[in-house]
């Protein structure tokens, strides 16, 4: 902030002090009322009055060599008295040397008036900017006075006289300084000379005071501090000029990384650093900064040392280095030979490498070494990244190259079939894996397990001898080393096959025992056909019956999984039996005279024998007894039997309990649903078991003993029934046995 505090040269030009600081040349200086007594409207506004009894001038200090411009207000007087229309002022202003004389010429010189009707304080228009020469002058006489016509007793109401520099004197210097770091000030828009100084700078500073035109000072605290100067003419002080300064912090060192390495002929970067404001140098003691960061040069190796500071505003920090090392070059190279083997690969690498010294091996299966030419053992045969670092001081080059072991070596192959009958041909295919190295092919062997032998590559054999045979493939590289692959090849015989059967005549419904022999070889199962419709599998002794006779082709079949199916058959001839009838079951009375059984549908054909079970050999016989009578008939070998049962049919069927409990069912005991129609006399008793006869009947048709004696129910048990029958034409029959009465 500048301030110029006295650039309003005269004091007291608005007349608050009323004739403070002005002198008059007349009667009196009337400066002591205020506008409203001349017809203005501020009671608080103090003016003066020129008129012929009123005039005053006042001396001011001025700095040779300055241009200044004087302005004032001006009315005509309108109140308590009226000025003359117009009423006219003179300006006047002359330099002053020392002892107070008049220099030169008037440097203003001119009459203004006004002619306003009405109060109205408005600026003097006319006067002229002036120049103080370099000289004697060092002060200027300002004087107003009355000019009208004739004077005047009433006049000019003037107002707001100054003088001021028409370019101020402004301080120069930052408007913030560093701590402890000096700043210099200077005053502007004054003369190269005639001027005085005297400068403040306020506490905690070095220096506190000064004379120069342009002093140099520090502050070692921080805070705001107003710097003063008066400027003085060497005779009178004529200004003062201000202005505050912050005194601020130093920026701290920037935050660098030091030192920077690089290889000869690397491509180097900009520096940099941490801050604002970073100025860079090439001498610890500073110099000429720039803002620009400087790239080092990787021409040639060796150290240089950079600096660089953080500034803010005129603060600058500390220089903070940077040393960059450019190291010289290390390359890495080699080349390798390979030592084939069948189980491990060694390899000699030679190293090439330039400059370094320290080696860094890796062979791409783990494993590495520090020496400057190795030999290395690979156990696997695979692709390999081999790696080599060449070391310096600081730089450093890896190389890698790809190491190509594989040479696998498996022996394999595929074949058409594995399994085949005699006489048929197998197709091999070799699927082997093996290199061809130096020019030298792969070589083929195979054995095919039969006592015969191929060196090619995919041969084809045909076996003719049957058996199971190991066929076996090697295969052998150019290192030399070999593999072996086999595989079981299975020659099936080829089959035949023999039935065996007891008898190819049989009766209908008989079973033929039958068997069959192949070979067992290569067999997949084996399937009968009787001719009829049935199939039996997966046996080699079947029987069968037919249940109708003729003749029938009986096939059976073995079936192979490689050899053709082979097939054996014979005719089985399946006689019929013959037809036989006995007739139907039939009853008879051991009285009534013998029955005649006969075989009447066979008794015509003289080549069928019988045979009875009475022993009897003809077509019939002739029973007199009840009973299971039953003949075989025989005709061409087959035989055929039917039986007759003869029954009883003149006798009763008693039953053994009855429940007369007079549910409509069972409740009499009388054997009359089963008596022979042919009954001629009928008498049944009935006993309890103490042998008392408690019922008896001889009624036929009656309806027997309902469980009762003397018509009370008897207890449930066992009772004794006796029952004498006569059956027309025969001798009486009598039953005796128990009946069990049911509750």
């Amino acid at each position: 902030m500048n301030q110029a505090s006295a650039q309003e040269l005269i004091k007291n030009g608005s007349f608050n002090s009323t004739t403070a600081n002005w002198t008059t040349a007349c009667t009196s200086v009337e400066a002591q009322y205020y506008e409203t007594t001349y017809g203005g409207t501020s009671s608080t506004n103090h003016v003066a009055e020129v008129d012929d009894e009123s005039c005053f001038y006042q001396t001011v200090c001025v700095l040779p060599g300055m241009n200044y411009t004087f302005n004032m207000n001006a009315s005509r007087r309108t109140g308590n008295g009226t000025a003359p229309n117009p009423v006219t002022t003179h300006i006047k202003i002359e330099g002053l040397n020392t002892a107070n004389t008049v220099v030169g010429a008037a440097l203003v010189d001119m009459d203004f008036s006004r002619t306003n009707t009405s109060f109205s304080l408005t600026p003097v228009t006319g006067i002229p900017t002036f120049n103080v020469p370099l000289g004697t002058i060092v002060k200027l006489k300002i004087s107003l006075t009355d000019n009208t016509t004739g004077y005047a007793t009433l006049g000019m109401i003037v107002d707001d006289i100054s003088l001021t520099f028409t370019t101020p004197p402004k301080m120069v210097s930052a408007d913030t300084i560093c701590q402890n770091v000096n700043q210099t000030f200077t005053v502007s828009n004054l003369p190269a000379s005639g001027i005085t100084y005297n400068w403040s700078f306020g506490t905690n500073a070095t220096p506190a005071t000064s004379t120069a035109s342009n002093p140099s000072v520090s502050w070692s605290t921080i805070g705001l501090q107003q710097v003063r100067c008066i400027l003085s003419n060497g005779s009178c002080d004529v200004d003062t000029v201000l202005k505050n300064v912050y005194i601020g912090n130093n920026p701290v060192t920037p935050t660098v990384t030091s030192p920077i390495k690089y290889c000869v002929g690397d491509v180097a970067s900009p520096l940099t650093a941490t801050g604002t404001g970073l100025q860079w140098y090439t001498s610890s003691s500073g110099g000429t900064a720039s803002s620009t960061p400087p790239t080092p040069s990787t021409a040639t190796s060796g150290n240089t040392t950079y600096y660089v500071s953080q500034k803010s505003g005129n603060c600058e920090s500390p220089l903070a280095a940077i040393t960059v090392e450019v190291h010289d070059n290390a390359s890495a190279a080699f080349t390798y030979d390979i030592h084939y083997g069948c189980d491990v690969d060694s390899v000699v690498f030679n190293n090439l490498s330039v400059g370094g010294g320290n080696y860094e091996w890796s062979f791409g299966d783990n494993t590495g070494s520090t020496l400057q030419t190795v030999s290395h053992i690979y156990t696997a045969k695979s692709i390999f990244n081999v790696m080599l670092k060449n070391k310096g001081d600081y730089c450093r080059d890896s190389v890698s190259q790809s190491l190509d072991l594989q040479h696998p070596l498996h022996a394999a192959f595929n074949y058409s079939k594995d399994t085949i009958c005699q006489n048929q041909t197998i197709n091999f295919t070799n699927t082997s894996t093996a290199t061809t190295q130096n020019n030298i092919a792969p070589k083929y062997f195979w054995d095919f397990g039969d006592g015969n032998t191929d060196t090619t590559q995919n041969p084809s054999h045909t076996f003719v001898k049957a058996g199971i045979f190991t066929v076996k493939f090697a295969v052998e590289n150019f290192v030399p080393c070999s593999d072996t692959a086999m595989h079981i090849v299975y020659v099936d015989t080829i089959p035949s096959i023999n039935m065996d059967y007891g008898d190819s005549l049989i009766c209908q419904g008989k079973a033929i025992q039958m068997n069959v022999g192949y070979e067992s070889i290569g067999n997949t199962g084996v399937r009968w056909d009787f001719g009829d419709g049935t199939i039996i599998t997966g046996r080699t002794a079947v029987q069968h019956a037919y249940d109708s006779a003729g003749i029938y082709t009986v096939k059976v079949t073995a079936t192979y999984r490689i050899c053709p199916d082979t097939t054996a058959s014979t005719q089985v001839k399946v006689k019929p039996y013959p037809r036989m009838d006995l007739g139907r079951d039939t009853a008879m009375c051991p009285n009534a005279g013998p029955i005649v059984l006969a075989d009447f549908r066979n008794a015509s054909n003289p080549d069928v024998k019988w045979i009875w079970n009475t022993g009897d050999s003809t077509y019939k016989i002739l029973v007199a007894q009840p009973g299971l009578y039953y003949a075989t008939a025989t005709l061409d070998g087959c035989s055929v039997s039917d039986s007759v049962d003869v029954r009883r049919d003149c006798y009763i069927n008693i039953p053994n309990s009855f429940t007369p409990n007079g549910d409509g069912t069972n409740d009499y005991f009388f054997p009359r649903q089963f008596l022979s129609k042919s009954v001629e006399a009928f008498r049944m008793q009935i006993f309890n078991r103490w042998g008392q006869s408690i019922f008896e009947t001889t009624s036929v048709n009656g309806r027997g003993w309902d469980g009762k004696f003397n018509n009370v129910d008897q207890p449930t048990g066992v009772y004794i029934y006796m029952i004498d029958v006569v059956i027309a034409g025969t001798a009486p029959e009598h039953y005796q046995g128990n009946v069990t009465l049911l509750r």
